[in-house]
């Protein structure tokens, strides 16, 4: 049986959550605050699958645009879907990669510009310490809905070397279960289609994911843009690409073996034509998920048919189960 959240999908999509939470829509405000990566900084070199973009200018002279960057999406988003619920999305780069004085002075900013209902940080494992964490678990005290996003994409070993991801699986889970501890709600991001990997790696990645009580996914499919270093390879003929139908059998499977209680936060990848390596084109988000939900109502599955990892403890499952 299905979540009574799920709004009669085959699927739990976050958008359904919050409505369901807030009784109403809320939308996603995102900014980029100027952060960098310190994978990509002196030799490391960055992801296998990251572009030069990976990389922006230092987060002072573009936080400078924070005030701007909230003011235009909220009115967008008011004028063109009369949106009166938001998130603050710190989405671009790593968003803890700055002291924690300075992150909070870059948070309280942000958060002040706009009535806001939560705030979303994305970051990687290797750089959320502590203190930190104590800063975002802070903002929930405040009253804010709190959650973080952290890049996994594999959770095999060999993958994450292969992509030159510069952590490995223990380094991630040490990161989910200090964030658990303090209370806050974590997304994880997995890559479907990595160099050397098939479906069943996947969907290891997946249960993986699931059994660590993470309360939400990001599935992405491989693209390559333009300047990474996978790209090159696949200049080279080193390297092959899902399809995008293989891809959407990759998501149906996903989401077949993943619990029910699991929220689906994003589907696909989109990123934009001027950067895009290969595939030259995409799926828009919102035709891929009317495809998606096509496919899993034609084949008569939905979330959770194929979990067999038993009842979960998440930091969500009062309210889910409730």
């Amino acid at each position: 049986m299905m979540s009574n959240l799920t709004a009669n999908r085959p699927f739990f999509s976050f958008s359904d959550y919050l409505r369901k939470r807030y009784g109403e829509r809320i939308y996603r405000v995102g900014v980029d605050a100027g952060f960098s990566c310190p994978h990509r900084k002196d030799t490391y070199g960055g992801c296998a699958f990251c572009d030069a973009a990976g990389s922006r200018a230092p987060y002072l002279d573009v936080a400078k645009g924070l005030k701007e960057q909230i003011d235009r999406t909220i009115i967008f988003l008011k004028k063109r879907y009369n949106a009166t619920g938001f998130f603050l999305y710190f989405q671009a780069n790593t968003n803890t990669y700055a002291p924690a004085n300075r992150l909070r002075e870059l948070y309280d900013y942000a958060l002040s510009l706009a009535s806001f209902k939560g705030l979303i940080v994305s970051t990687r494992p290797d750089c959320l310490d502590d203190k930190k964490t104590s800063l975002l678990a802070d903002y929930k005290k405040q009253g804010y809905e709190v959650w973080v996003e952290l890049g996994l994409q594999s959770m095999h070993d060999k993958t994450l070397a292969r992509i030159n991801r510069g952590h490995d699986r223990a380094c991630w889970e040490e990161a989910i279960h200090r964030l658990g501890n303090a209370g806050i709600y974590r997304a994880a991001h997995l890559i479907a289609g990595l160099p050397g990997e098939d479906l069943s790696d996947f969907l290891a990645s997946v249960n993986y994911v699931a059994k660590t009580g993470t309360e939400a996914v990001k599935l992405h499919d491989l693209h390559l843009p333009l300047g990474s270093a996978l790209y090159k390879e696949f200049l080279h003929g080193e390297l092959s690409l899902l399809s995008r139908q293989r891809y959407i059998d990759y998501v149906i499977a996903a989401i077949e073996h993943m619990p029910k209680d699991m929220i689906l936060m994003r589907y696909s990848t989109d990123t934009t034509y001027a950067r895009r390596g290969y595939p030259h084109k995409y799926i828009p988000k919102q035709a891929f998920i009317v495809m998606m939900e096509r496919k899993l109502k034609s084949l008569g599955t939905y979330q959770g048919r194929l979990w067999k990892g038993g009842e979960r403890n998440t930091l969500l499952s009062d309210f889910i189960n409730k």
